[in-house]
């Protein structure tokens, strides 16, 4: 789709600009080249479901590009990790749009998950970005390119429904009140807001069934996110998803290669 395009380019030329700052040089002529091919083969491979629209939101996404780049000021660790942050939150919020286009009304549900992951990651990066990013992303990058491209490349008649997509994301339809998200590794399925499954890793809260309680869960894969386990169950157990006892202050109980066992989170 269009704004995933649009949302690679913004990511490609953050992370560009990201490399000088690492290095407290003049941002390379090749890599904003590079980003900039990938964006134009991506329009063009769209033909006439946009027709006229590359152009036009190329601009807007160099428009953005300066907009983030104000809020990263300076040049050394924090800002090369945070101006990646940056870029990939802009990148996650115009797939948010893309998938909102297909199914009307999820983009506020993904646009919450995609502001707490990446606001955790900017902090974690040293906290040295402004404090007008989200809004700076949200009313300079996403209104104005979502509004340049054509409705006719963004609608659909088909019911998609909740599945795991490349790239890591899940997309698709669900019931009223729910929204798609992630069940485990790369699985997707149907969630209420309020559910275990819904809740932010590591700090799982949500509702789960009698006798059991919501647990930070991740496996060797790397996945991560929150489920239900038994109360009850010690955490050598083998029983999956891990949960349970046994685990010391500031360590919960994770799926090792070989059953369950306490790390930190």
């Amino acid at each position: 789709m269009e704004s995933k395009a649009a949302g690679k380019k913004i990511a490609g030329k953050m992370t560009c600009h990201a490399k000088a700052k690492a290095l407290a040089a003049p941002v390379d002529a090749a890599c904003l080249t590079r980003a900039e091919a990938k964006f134009g083969m991506a329009f063009s491979k769209l033909g006439a479901a946009c027709p006229g629209a590359g152009n036009s939101v190329e601009d807007l996404v160099d428009q953005c590009v300066g907009t983030l780049l104000g809020d990263v000021p300076g040049d050394g660790s924090c800002s090369s990790r945070s101006a990646k942050v940056v870029g990939r939150w802009g990148r996650a919020l115009m797939t948010c749009a893309a998938h909102d286009a297909v199914a009307p009304g999820t983009f506020a549900t993904c646009d919450t998950r995609a502001g707490a992951k990446n606001t955790d990651a900017l902090a974690k990066a040293g906290s040295c970005t402004a404090g007008t990013v989200s809004n700076d992303l949200h009313d300079d990058c996403v209104t104005p390119l979502v509004a340049a491209l054509p409705a006719t490349a963004t609608t659909t008649t088909t019911t998609v429904p909740c599945q795991h997509v490349p790239g890591g994301s899940c997309f698709g339809s669900c019931g009223p009140g729910e929204f798609c998200g992630p069940i485990g590794f790369q699985a997707c399925g149907c969630l209420l807001p309020t559910s275990c499954s819904a809740s932010t890793y590591p700090t799982c809260g949500g509702d789960c069934p009698a006798g059991e309680t919501c647990y930070p869960s991740r496996d060797p894969s790397g996945f991560r996110g929150c489920f239900c386990s038994a109360t009850d169950v010690p955490c050598s157990s083998a029983s999956l998803p891990c949960g349970g006892l046994a685990c010391p202050p500031g360590f919960a109980c994770f799926a090792q290669l070989d059953g369950c066992g306490c790390a930190e989170p």
